[in-house]
């Protein structure tokens, strides 16, 4: 039986608690940001994830290749849902399975993973609070190499109302509205 979500994130005692759990899937969603004079580009956390370590079991969902739009205009953008279905697949997500994404930076990453199964109509996924800051400042255990990850296979149901397009986004610009900001 998989571990319940109570919410869109965990703590790192509900998923130390969880490790080993039948469908359980821990993704590592770590993306390095290079940011130059010139401005930034986004490097795989791919190698991190195998030399610095990653949380017991967790694999490495690679963001920049697998889980976006490889003919996009710009970098990590959202794939179709068979490109979706496939890479879900990849790294062993099953109907059942219950995920847990986390990165090695802020959560923006792990976050985006969030929002792009949420966007794909599976529900049963969570954040990692704090990440794997949070897990390394606990003392928690972390491996290294490469997690080989289980046969998956999931159904993307688009949830067409959780994104914009660039139709409605024009729209937005020409009406001269803004989107809400949090005050500061």
């Amino acid at each position: 039986m998989p571990p319940v979500l109570s919410g869109p994130t965990v703590t790192t005692q509900w998923l130390a608690d969880s490790l080993g759990s039948d469908d359980l899937v821990v993704l590592d969603a770590t993306v390095i940001v290079a940011r130059s004079a010139r401005g930034h580009r986004f490097i795989s956390g791919h190698e991190r994830y195998l030399l610095d370590g990653h949380l017991p079991g967790a694999v490495f969902a690679d963001l920049l290749t697998v889980f976006s739009d490889a003919d996009g205009r710009f970098p990590v953008m959202r794939p179709d849902a068979a490109a979706f279905e496939r890479a879900a697949a990849s790294v062993g997500i099953r109907e059942s399975s219950t995920v847990v994404a986390y990165d090695s930076g802020d959560g923006t990453w792990a976050a985006r993973l969030w929002w792009l199964f949420r966007g794909y109509g599976f529900a049963s996924i969570a954040v990692l609070d704090g990440g794997l800051a949070a897990w390394l400042t606990e003392g928690r255990d972390i491996d290294t190499g490469r997690v080989e990850p289980a046969s998956g296979a999931i159904v993307a149901r688009p949830q067409p109302e959780l994104w914009e397009d660039q139709a409605e986004l024009e729209h937005v610009v020409a009406a001269g509205r803004r989107p809400p900001h949090p005050r500061r």
